[in-house]
């Protein structure tokens, strides 16, 4: 009987030892939410509220993974809140009290490993303007007023990541807010700068990796000659810029989420494209949408009729070498290239019924 006892706890030692190996706890307490509540981790995993503190046992992994976790309140059966945290085989504990007047978790604390910890310390930087950005929108200013106030909050942030990614450069969260979002904010030395701060591992990621392609692109601006890219159209041929020398061309930057660009391709392009398609001009439509939404941009192609070359590179527009290389941080964004490959004039947004581009075109063709 004893020798059975002893078998029981070391088999039971063992046991708890292998599950500590293992195993890492995510714990969640977020008052103030009721007991009508399911919590679902990465969109399979769930719970539903029983006590104040929820707890999912996670296997660990090889590398750290970003997690999420959505709220639902069971009679809504929607999610009312959603965020995502980093995982890393650490145990993790989320705090947090839900504000049912503002319907969100303020504050929301999340403790983990060191890559958790960065990615709160942007998160910060955002939170910071989170209340003034609130009370402009609500303000009642005019909306000239709001885009200059909006415009200084924007560039207050961008420095608040680019100020704490140079301070912790060497890992994936500061890597992805510099190469996603402040390229264009950023000179290519200190770019180069900062990539020389990077790890081999982060180096070779798809981010250094388009980091770097960044570094060595030459900006241009008007007056220069352009360089050659490559990208695929709707039919999925590959298009080089370089197919159409000697031609005068109209490249347009534009995405499938883009309002401005459908109505500037439907009210402008369109009749642009069939009155001086025969007189020497190309059409370039360049979709800055991202891989997961190719479908969304060849479905717009065709809903605004364009008949001319459309392609895109599926790279999105903040870490896209293109769109850095010309300059373009929002959109529609276009620019007129004579026969001689340089750039000859820059369009920002639509403008309706101005007919600047045509007047361009028209000067171009005119041109002895």
């Amino acid at each position: 009987m004893k020798k059975s006892i002893i078998y029981f706890l070391v088999f039971s030692l063992f046991s708890c030892t292998q599950k500590e190996e293992k195993f890492n706890k995510i714990k969640i307490e977020i008052s103030g939410l009721g007991n009508d509540i399911t919590y679902v981790l990465n969109k399979k995993d769930s719970i539903f509220k029983s006590k104040n503190e929820i707890v999912f046992t996670v296997p660990k992994i090889n590398e750290p993974k970003e997690y999420s976790l959505q709220i639902f309140r069971d009679s809504l059966k929607k999610p009312i809140e959603f965020f995502s945290f980093w995982y890393e085989n650490k145990d993790v504990k989320i705090v947090g009290k839900w504000d049912e007047k503002e319907k969100y978790i303020t504050p929301l604390n999340i403790y983990g490993g060191d890559l958790q910890d960065i990615s709160s310390k942007f998160n910060a930087v955002f939170g910071m303007y989170e209340n003034v950005t609130l009370k402009l929108f609500k303000s009642g200013k005019s909306k000239k007023e709001i885009d200059i106030a909006f415009s200084k909050i924007k560039d207050s942030i961008y420095s608040g990541i680019i100020k704490l990614a140079f301070t912790k450069p060497n890992n994936r969260i500061s890597l992805k807010y510099v190469t996603k979002t402040v390229t264009s904010k950023i000179s290519q030395d200190s770019l180069e700068l900062y990539y020389t701060k990077l790890d081999e591992s982060l180096k070779k990621s798809k981010n250094g990796v388009s980091l770097k392609e960044i570094i060595n692109t030459t900006k241009l601006k008007i007056g220069d000659a352009v360089k050659d890219f490559t990208a695929i159209d709707v039919n999925g041929k590959e298009v080089h810029l370089f197919d159409f020398k000697g031609k005068i061309i109209l490249l347009d930057f534009w995405a499938s989420w883009c309002k401005p660009c459908h109505q500037q391709n439907k009210e402008e392009f369109v009749d642009l494209y069939k009155r001086f398609k025969d007189k020497g001009l190309v059409m370039i439509s360049f979709s800055v949408d991202k891989k997961n939404k190719e479908k969304a941009w060849k479905l717009a192609s065709k809903k605004d009729s364009i008949t001319w070359v459309s392609v895109s590179n599926l790279k999105g527009s903040a870490s896209n070498p293109i769109t850095y290389q010309y300059g373009v941080k929002s959109f529609p964004h276009s620019f007129l290239i004579n026969k001689e490959g340089v750039i000859v004039n820059s369009f920002l947004d639509y403008n309706k019924g101005q007919h600047k581009i045509e007047k361009a075109i028209v000067k171009l063709l005119n041109k002895k």
